[in-house]
């Protein structure tokens, strides 16, 4: 974590220090939830090793599960999401991987940004990054067809999809199994969009 505030260089190091020791650390194993939908929404997390999923269920007979993000080491995996106590969860998070993540109340964080006034400016700064990385995936979602989804995810988030397991990617991407699996036979035979 000192890494990623280090490089906005808005902080002091003792100002770095009071930050990261506001963190609660805490360890969780492949397929432990780090939050679920309707828990309360109080945390602020940073991921420091691992690979989180965020999902939420559909409205089907029978729910499936919908993926709406990967998070990996270095990323807060809710910065976009904003927190009071009587705030309800809408996503749940899994860890994928054995997981090191680090926490910090609310309520704590609005301490530090009342006595670290940098913290507001690096909050805004990460912020705007998490937007713009989850729009350009957004986009790519909505606006392509299929195959090129799974390209442009393979090509432009290689060492992201290398760690996942097929049916997770296929149901970031918003395809089903089946039609992944037609989609990689096209690509083995040499039928791509990028050439």
């Amino acid at each position: 974590m000192l890494k990623l505030l280090h490089q906005f260089d808005l902080l002091t190091k003792n100002e770095l220090k009071n930050i990261v020791g506001s963190f609660k650390l805490a360890h969780y194993s492949k397929g432990d939830f780090i939050i679920q939908v309707g828990d309360p929404q109080q945390d602020v997390y940073f991921l420091s090793k691992g690979l989180l999923r965020s999902f939420t269920y559909s409205n089907q007979p029978i729910p499936e599960a919908i993926t709406h993000g990967f998070y990996e080491e270095g990323q807060f995996p809710n910065a976009l999401n904003t927190h009071s106590p009587s705030e309800i969860s809408k996503i749940s998070m899994e860890a994928l991987e054995v997981c090191t993540v680090l926490s910090i109340s609310s309520v704590d964080l609005e301490n530090l940004y009342d006595q670290i006034p940098g913290l507001n400016a690096v909050n805004r700064q990460l912020a705007q990054l998490a937007s713009e990385h989850q729009e350009q995936l957004g986009i790519m979602i909505r606006m392509q067809p299929a195959q090129r989804r799974y390209e442009y995810f393979q090509r432009h988030f290689s060492n992201l999809a290398a760690r996942l397991p097929e049916k997770l990617k296929a149901s970031f991407l918003n395809i089903s199994a089946s039609e992944l699996s037609r989609i990689r036979k096209k690509i083995s035979i040499g039928t791509t969009f990028y050439n």
